[in-house]
């Protein structure tokens, strides 16, 4: 790696001289830049009853909406919220997961990354034990192609196994979706 000397002026200034940048390291740093960040936080409690098992529950105040600039840049979908639940009748085990869902138009696609709580998220075997409540912050991520320049309506979701009652940003929590458009 060749060391590059930046005198005091260039220093102040943030300025590179020409001469120590190959032109495709230029073209590389053109790419992969946050172009929008859109954020929606929301601390108000929301509780589901009688949850079925692996039924993604969107009931949860946290949407957003971004319209890529190209329909080839990257979108980062970042989600988290506090979850309580409770024990659904004798059960000794529970699984917790987020999902996400986007809107474009009439069209709906669902990212969760798998079709049981307990495959995807966390999951806790009591044995022969019983429980009355689990609290946790649970984190999501989705990167995909954008695939338009259409707005897209994102929703942060939450889906359960064996949970009786689930309370989402629970205590009025802060809870928080955002959304990153990255340049191809």
């Amino acid at each position: 790696m060749a060391l590059s000397k930046i005198d005091a002026a260039n220093f102040l200034t943030g300025t590179i001289p020409s001469g120590n940048i190959a032109t495709a390291s230029l073209a590389a740093a053109a790419t992969g830049k946050v172009l929008q960040v859109v954020t929606t936080e929301n601390s108000t409690e929301v509780s589901q009853t009688s949850t079925s098992n692996g039924t993604v529950y969107y009931n949860t105040n946290l949407t957003a909406n971004i319209t890529p600039s190209s329909s080839s840049n990257k979108i980062i979908a970042y989600g988290d919220f506090n979850v309580r639940a409770n024990q659904k009748d004798s059960n000794t085990d529970l699984g917790l997961s987020l999902a996400f869902k986007s809107v474009v138009g009439s069209t709906t696609t669902v990212y969760q990354d798998g079709a049981n709580a307990y495959h995807s998220g966390l999951y806790i075997d009591f044995g022969v034990n019983t429980f009355s409540n689990i609290r946790e912050r649970l984190v999501k991520t989705k990167i995909i192609q954008a695939g338009t320049t259409s707005q897209m309506t994102w929703t942060m979701g939450a889906f359960f196994f064996n949970a009786g009652t689930i309370w989402m940003n629970d205590g009025n929590s802060m809870g928080r979706i955002i959304l990153y458009e990255v340049s191809a």
